[in-house]
Formats: structure tokens, C-alpha cells, sequence
């Protein structure tokens, strides 16, 4: 499927202020200062998370046959991590 949006120019400049906001502090791997970087590279990078987040949360309530397998996957590594993590009892 295809989808294309057309948003008004005029609102850009909202959207831009807004992305302007949503950054977070990371530290430079060399330098080991702190710096604030952007958490969207564009408009349509926010736009095309905030549709990709929608999707998850319809897939997590209503998963296809292969999101099904993957989940359950998951859920059995989860369960072994746990049963490892899991002090057993010792008697003697």
C-alpha cells in the first residue's frame, strides 16, 4: 500500500518549532561531553515514527500469523531468561 499526505506549507513552520523541542542529551563517544541531538531528523521522519508506532500498537492487539510467531518466540526467550535468572533452591 501506498500513501501519499500533503500537509499546508503553513503549518510547517509549527511542526518544525515542535521537532525543535524533542531532542535528547547523548555523550560524545571521544569528548565524553554531553550534547543535545534531535530525535527527528525531518518532518516527515516524525511523521513516518508516528505512523510506524500507531502500527505497532494495532499489530501488538491484532497480529498477523508471522508478528504471532515472532511474539511467541520472544515470550519463550523471555521465560528462559527468567528461569535462569530464577536463585533455585539448594537443599542439603
Amino acid at each position: 500500500m501506498r500513501v501519499t499526505l500533503e500537509i499546508d506549507d503553513a503549518l510547517l513552520p509549527s511542526v518544525e518549532q515542535y521537532l525543535s523541542t524533542q531532542v535528547q542529551a547523548v555523550n560524545d563517544e571521544v569528548t565524553k561531553a554531553q550534547r543535545l541531538v534531535r530525535n527527528f531528523e525531518s518532518p516527515e521522519h516524525w511523521i513516518q515514527m508516528q505512523v510506524g508506532q500507531l502500527l505497532h500498537q494495532v499489530l501488538m492487539q491484532y497480529p498477523t500469523d508471522d508478528v504471532r510467531a515472532h511474539l511467541k518466540a520472544s515470550n519463550e526467550l523471555q521465560d528462559k531468561i527468567k528461569d535462569m535468572a530464577r536463585p533455585k533452591q539448594v537443599k542439603g
